[in-house]
């Protein structure tokens, strides 16, 4: 097999919550495989050193190729609570960075892998992050949850009865992140904005934050070329989980599912079981999906139309959260 390993700018992953933040470095190897591999455990090892002070660590990052010019990660830490400063050195294929904390700080370096991801015929993309996770200091740091937004931007999701699914999964996202904020849990939303994100890229804010859960929140539809009947048959609540993940959501999800359709008057669809799904798959944390309600059917439309629906999904979500961590060692 052919590689190349580099290093990209505009692939780099920050974000914080209120105790919590994250900076990725991805070390990223683009292969066309010519050879019989097992692409699912292959992996790539960042060749690094660290020296560590009290409010600053340096990172020595060798046989890397920084695609970009004019590399400048101050832009990335500009307003961050947890980062003073970032200062690059390139010297051939060797790069060294060093940050800068707040007295408040600790951190500490791993290494976080990311999900393959085909670009083309027999090309993938494999990456490992070099991540630098920083934590406020005298903290008691409850679970943190990743809550995810389902599409976004140009991506719709369902569009059936008026309704943009995009726009409703948004509003019920905000609503149970205020709820959480309020109840103590860290929280990191993928996206709270109108706008597109890569699957891999939802998944890697979970990953790289060592999240306790990833909550993907959506609204379910069908072509529109089926019958009315069969929608209002097909219609309801479901949950989807990844059987084979490395932590399964189906735990989670089957409290959730009841919670949420009890809490809205909706029918329960059986959990579904989803490997092939790409932020079930790519996620090390308990991951599922919440198929809140089903657009194409009028009365549920008609339902999601209105606040106070969207307020108890995220009220009745909420309290599913609070029963399965309380369920498992440790509570929250």
């Amino acid at each position: 097999m052919n590689k190349i390993k580099y290093t990209s700018q505009e692939d780099i992953k920050y974000c914080e919550t209120e105790n919590i933040c994250t900076f990725g470095i991805p070390i990223i190897e683009k292969i066309r495989v010519q050879d019989s591999i097992d692409i699912a455990e292959y992996t790539v090892k960042p060749k690094y050193n660290i020296e560590a002070y009290e409010n600053k660590v340096q990172i020595s990052i060798y046989n890397i190729n920084l695609l970009d010019n004019g590399y400048d990660f101050k832009t990335i830490v500009t307003n961050s609570k947890f980062i003073k400063d970032v200062q690059i050195t390139k010297k051939n294929e060797k790069v060294e960075i060093e940050f800068y904390f707040y007295d408040n700080i600790s951190f500490k370096i791993s290494n976080v892998k990311r999900r393959y991801s085909k670009i083309e015929d027999n090309v993938y993309d494999f990456r490992t992050y070099i991540n630098i996770l920083s934590i406020k200091k005298n903290i008691k740091t409850s679970k943190l949850i990743v809550i995810d937004p389902g599409h976004g931007g140009a991506q719709l999701g369902a569009a059936d009865n008026f309704l943009y699914e995009k726009h409703l999964n948004l509003d019920i996202a905000k609503r149970l992140a205020k709820k959480l904020k309020e109840k103590g849990y860290e929280v990191y939303l993928t996206r709270n904005t109108d706008k597109d994100i890569g699957l891999l890229d939802r998944t890697d804010m979970a990953n790289l934050l060592q999240a306790d859960l990833f909550f993907s929140i959506h609204n379910n539809s069908v072509p529109l070329d089926m019958s009315v009947e069969t929608v209002h048959a097909l219609r309801g609540t479901t949950v989807l989980y990844n059987s084979n993940a490395p932590r399964s959501g189906k735990k989670f999800g089957t409290i959730l599912l009841e919670e949420v359709a009890n809490k809205i008057g909706t029918n329960i669809t059986p959990l579904q079981d989803r490997p092939d799904l790409g932020v079930l798959n790519s996620c090390w944390c308990p991951a599922i999906i919440l198929e809140a309600s089903f657009l194409s059917d009028e009365s549920d439309a008609k339902m999601m139309m209105h606040r106070i629906y969207r307020e108890k999904i995220a009220e009745a979500s909420l309290m599913a959260i609070e029963k399965y961590f309380n369920s498992i060692e440790g509570g929250y």
